[in-house]
């Protein structure tokens, strides 16, 4: 029976009614857009993430004056961190300047330089160059003498984001050879309990604790916005796709009820008939999300979704990340297209309980 109300809908007469899987094809694309989005979007922002994280942990204590009383809660409470000297400074390559902020660890095995590759292009800088780190803010009043010193770059590293390759280098000292006057940052490395941070905050007042996601707030929210953004364009593909299949399905059951008759008057209840096209639209909504799904997993293995993603962002915020389709949101889409379907469907078939000509009574 099944077979025979599919052939009404998808025939008219003996051509094979092409209308009728337009709908279908829409809800297929709009499930490809909607899961290559999700993929895209969350693998570049775990990717910027996980470079973040790093360089920067997880949260940081600092401005206070009890940081070694602090150290001695994290140590009872055996919370593991990092010690870090922070300071801005200026950095040079003899003809060319710039600001940034660095961080420094000393009583290290060996001298070590690693700068970002926004500041490699600007000072036209590379691995062995050697660079200048002043500290105008440490400036002597007696002799005016500007505390400096002189590296050399060990390695490179790369994260295009809000400048923080420009903005941030990181030395490691064998000893404590500089004039510097840091500021002393504890970076905790490993879970912070609740009752840990509640200790923290109640025993020494006006200490600063913070992560480092608290202070990439805006491009978090960004991330999330651009997002949204395409998702909401796929979505509305759906939406229309099934505005599509309610004028197609209005359309056919209406020009199809003295087919439909033709099988009430065999035996077949009304209820049986709607049944059964209730269970054909969820079949073909299924199939068109699993369509979809593997559209979505053919472009992967392709890879024909570089193009797409170099279009959504510039080269320079290229990432070369995985991309993974999530099964939870996939069902989660597959669920939306069904429920859009049926609802753009109770009109259609409504009107079969409806219609005078089913309801006539059968011939004896």
């Amino acid at each position: 029976m099944l077979f025979i109300i599919g052939k009404i809908l998808v025939k008219k007469t003996s051509k094979i009614r092409k209308s009728f899987f337009t709908p279908w094809i829409g809800i297929a694309i709009g499930t490809l857009m909607l899961l290559v989005v999700h993929m895209i979007m969350d693998g570049m922002r775990n990717e910027i993430f996980k470079s973040l994280n790093f360089f920067e942990y997880g949260y940081k204590i600092e401005k206070t004056k009890n940081l070694d009383q602090v150290l001695l809660l994290l140590d009872e409470e055996k919370v593991k961190y990092n010690i870090w000297y922070d300071r801005e400074v200026l950095i040079s390559d003899g003809n060319n300047y710039h600001i940034s902020n660095i961080r420094m660890q000393n009583q290290c095995e060996e001298d070590k330089l690693i700068i970002g590759e926004g500041l490699s292009s600007k000072l036209n800088l590379g691995i062995g160059d050697t660079l200048s780190i002043f500290s105008p803010l440490d400036v002597s009043l007696s002799t005016s003498k500007i505390p400096k010193f002189k590296m050399k770059v060990d390695s490179i590293f790369s994260i295009p984001v809000l400048d923080y390759d420009l903005n941030n280098i990181f030395v490691e000292l064998a000893s404590d050879q500089t004039d510097i006057k840091f500021e002393t940052v504890a970076y905790i490395t490993s879970e912070l309990p609740k009752h840990v941070e509640d200790l923290i905050y109640k025993n020494f007042s006006g200490i600063k604790l913070s992560h480092w996601k608290g202070e990439y707030d805006s491009l978090i929210s960004a991330i999330k916005l651009e997002k949204k953004m395409y998702l909401t364009f796929a979505y509305i593909f759906v939406f229309i796709s099934s505005l599509g299949l309610f004028s197609i399905l209005n359309f056919v059951l209406t020009n199809k009820l003295k087919a439909f008759s033709v099988i009430h008057s065999l035996g077949i209840s009304l209820t049986s008939i709607r049944i059964r096209l209730v269970s054909i639209l969820i079949i073909a909504s299924l199939l068109s999300s699993f369509a979809g799904l593997t559209l979505t997993y053919c472009a992967m293995k392709w890879n024909l979704l570089n193009i797409m993603i170099n279009n959504l962002f510039p080269s320079n915020l290229f990432y070369d990340f995985e991309l993974r389709i999530d099964i939870y949101y996939f069902l989660f889409i597959a669920t939306m297209n069904l429920f859009v379907v049926l609802f753009s469907s109770i009109l259609p078939i409504t009107e079969v309980r409806r219609s005078k000509v089913l309801t006539m009574k059968r011939e004896s």
